[in-house]
């Protein structure tokens, strides 16, 4: 027997996570948000490629960094439905990417960085909107 918790997921009673809307492959639970993990495990390659084109070290520190906190937001979202990680990380990610696009006006990689971030900063700013509007509605 299950529970239905606010944002969707599924709760067996010994309260461990047994699925979640984003983290089901073919029926079977998965330990991680398939959303999250392909974003971060594009901006942790788009680091990689940076040093390797260009020996760029900062590209290389920031891509592993920001894919290792989106990546690890990816696994919270999925086990204990806990997306601030992944939703803080991409914002910051997304501002910074974006204030090199403006700069550049280079689509690749800051451009392709700033349009996933900004998507997943809507995903995440929509669940914190539906989440906070059924808590008020559920209150009266």
């Amino acid at each position: 027997m299950s529970d239905i918790t606010e944002s969707g997921a599924n709760v067996a009673n010994n309260d461990t996570l047994t699925t979640h809307a984003t983290n089901n492959l073919f029926g079977l639970a998965m330990p991680f948000d398939f959303y999250s993990m392909g974003y971060a495990l594009m901006v942790a390659t788009g680091g990689i490629m940076g040093y390797v084109k260009a020996q760029s070290i900062p590209s290389l520190a920031a891509g592993l960094t920001f894919g290792a906190l989106i990546g690890a937001g990816s696994v919270l979202e999925a086990t204990h439905d806990n997306y601030w990680l992944t939703f803080a990380s991409s914002g910051v990610l997304g501002a910074i990417m974006g204030k090199r696009f403006l700069a550049s006006h280079k689509f690749m990689p800051a451009g392709l960085i700033t349009i996933l971030s900004l998507g997943m900063v809507i995903r995440y700013g929509i669940r914190t909107y539906q989440l906070t509007t059924n808590r008020h509605h559920s209150i009266k």
